[in-house]
């Protein structure tokens, strides 16, 4: 979810433009804070949790329906425009970003984009069993980074 703040060093949405290279699918999101509270969790509790798997994502949204959350919690509009992963590609070859790690971004974005990606947009109950809380969904997250999305 954090890379909807920012990514590559620079904001993710210009005056309430959200700009991504993934056409309309609909991924499975998660906050770090979500991954970092269940690492710590696992981590100091290795005879529970060793040897087991687990996966995170606990909201599945395309960009369009997180633009349509973020007008309604924020106050502004807020939109999606489908950006080509070729402007993605070109965009780090121009950074003199590394390429080997930046092309494997780049076929991933390409793969979402013509929803050839099993299971982009699964969700999973894991977080609730690591640590007996909810998730943070969507809506949570925009609430708690108003602030920042406000333009």
């Amino acid at each position: 979810m954090q890379n909807l703040l920012a990514y590559g060093g620079k904001g993710a949405i210009e005056n309430g433009v959200l700009h991504h290279y993934v056409a309309d699918a609909s991924m499975s999101w998660v906050d770090v804070d979500n991954v970092a509270e269940a690492a710590a969790i696992t981590l100091t509790h290795p005879e529970i949790h060793a040897g087991k798997t687990y996966r995170l994502g606990y909201d599945a949204k395309n960009f369009n329906e997180i633009a349509t959350l973020m007008t309604s919690i924020v106050g502004k509009p807020f939109r999606y425009e489908v950006l080509s992963p070729e402007v993605f590609l070109q965009s780090m070859i121009e950074s003199g970003a590394e390429m080997a790690y930046m092309g494997c971004v780049y076929d991933h974005w390409k793969r979402y984009a013509a929803g050839t990606i099993p299971g982009a947009d699964d969700t999973f109950d894991t977080f609730y069993e690591i640590t007996g809380k909810q998730p943070t969904k969507w809506a949570d997250f925009i609430e708690k980074h108003k602030s920042e999305l406000d333009y």
